[in-house]
Order: structure tokens, then sequence, then C-alpha cells
């Protein structure tokens, strides 16, 4: 299969796909009482704060102002910025759950890993369509309208800028 242009992104959903699919066990494990889903949840969220971070800054300060000059910014690129804050704001509720769950006493924990669990599976569901959307309706637009010169100027500018910390 040819390489697309925006296959760099592509390859940093499929990493964030089975970031989610660690998220799901961990946050089962939880419920379990498990100690070893503290690991994994350490982990998911440090690629929720570093790689995801990083991911989205290139699609908002990059791909998507470079897609608008063409489309527009309503529409497609309104409603992934959208599905960003979403997913921002829950993952600040899980974080906040998480840590209630740290302190939790014995008799409220598992009321609280339930809460964990329904979040993360909100957080899943929620990144899993997003991910589908872009991979296979707003990825294709943007290899389809910008031509390929601006293609591999924003593919470099992608290439060449970190996400602000």
């Amino acid at each position: 299969m040819a390489e697309k242009p925006l296959d760099l992104l592509r390859s940093a959903h499929r990493t964030a796909l089975g970031e989610l699919e660690l998220l799901e066990k961990a946050s089962v494990a939880l419920k379990r009482n498990e100690d070893a889903a503290w690991i994994d949840l350490d982990k998911v969220f440090g690629f929720f704060d570093g790689e995801l971070k990083v991911h989205f800054h290139h699609e908002e300060a990059i791909l998507f102002p470079y897609l608008a000059r063409v489309i527009g910014r309503e529409g497609p690129i309104a409603a992934m910025l959208d599905e960003h804050q979403s997913l921002w704001r829950t993952l600040d509720v899980l974080h906040e759950k998480v840590d209630e769950l740290k302190v939790a006493q014995p008799d409220s924990a598992g009321k609280i890993a339930l809460a964990v669990q329904q979040i993360s599976s909100h957080i899943v569901g929620l990144l899993r369509s997003h991910i589908q959307k872009e991979d296979n309706i707003l990825f294709p637009l943007a290899e389809e309208a910008l031509d390929p010169e601006t293609l591999r100027e924003m593919v470099a500018r992608i290439n060449a800028v970190e996400a602000p910390v």
C-alpha cells in the first residue's frame, strides 16, 4: 500500500488505540483491586499527557489551519476541535476520580472504582470514534483537498514542531 501524506498522524492513532486497550484493562483491574492496574494507569496517563497532547497540537496548530483554508473552520474541523476539548474535560474527571480512589476508604473504594471504569469506557468510546472519523473522513479529505506542495509543507511542519509543555 502506498504511503499517504498523513500516515504519521495515522500511526499516532494506532498507538493511541493500544493505549485505550491498556486503559480498559487497567480500569477493570482497579475494580478488582489489582496492584498492577496502577502501573498501567500511570502509563496511560503518561501517554495522554505526552504523546496525545503532542498529536492534538499537531492537528490543532498545523493540520486544521491548513485544511480550514480550503474547507472552512466549521463542519469537520469544528467537530474535531469539540471532541478534543471533550476528551480533555473527561480526562480531568478521570484524574479526579483516580485521585479519590488512591485515598478512598475500603467501604467507598468499590463505588469509586466503578466510576473510574465508567469514565474510562466513555474515554475509550470517544477517542475510538474520534480516531475513526479522522482516519476515514478528515485525513482523506485533507489529502484530497490540499495540493501536494501544501501537504509536504504541512507534514514537514508536523515533523519539526513539538507541542508546548
